[in-house]
């Protein structure tokens, strides 16, 4: 009987402690993202900490929050990578883009749909049309930032996270 409530220790105590990292404190960091003096209209931030798991949070209109950082010297990356791949898909496209929300109506010509499914085919086609201005949106916003900012090796970007919110304001340059 002994034996399994080690057993249970082992499975039970040991991962969950691991998991915790024993207690390891964390922390926000927030801060600005600029290319050349400029807000990052959109992006990703990466934090890699030397002890934990890394931790990525969105960059919108140039200011990021990344919660629960783990406290310490973490190393950093910055990429937009979704706009840029937006912005190759547009350059690609034969076809522009039409905002679904002028469609056609659906086959049967829909004047005898009912009224809940024509609300929900409206709202559909909202969600469409935002949907489409939000991409156009990051096309248009789309400033591409160099490499090496990606790349947690090569970015030159660190910081040290203490304990409470750590304030990194993060200016790229395009050279």
């Amino acid at each position: 009987m002994r034996w399994k409530q080690w057993l249970v220790v082992l499975l039970v105590v040991f991962p969950a402690l691991s998991a915790t990292g024993c207690g390891q404190s964390q922390s926000d960091v927030t801060g600005t993202v600029t290319l050349d003096g400029e807000p990052l209209s959109d992006g990703t931030i990466i934090f890699f900490p030397a002890n934990g798991p890394a931790v990525s949070t969105e960059i919108k209109a140039g200011k990021y929050t990344a919660p629960k950082v783990p406290t310490g010297e973490a190393k950093v990356t910055v990429d937009n990578n979704l706009a840029k791949g937006l912005v190759q898909q547009s350059k690609n496209d034969a076809n522009p883009r039409k905002d679904p929300s002028q469609g056609k109506p659906p086959i049967g010509g829909g004047g005898d749909m009912p009224a809940d499914v024509k609300a929900a085919l409206e709202k559909q086609q909202q969600q469409a049309a935002e949907a489409t201005r939000r991409t156009q949106e990051l096309i248009d916003n789309y400033r591409p930032i160099p490499e090496k900012y990606s790349d947690s090796k090569n970015s030159g970007l660190k910081v040290t996270v203490g304990s409470g919110t750590t304030k990194f304001d993060v200016p790229l340059t395009s050279k």
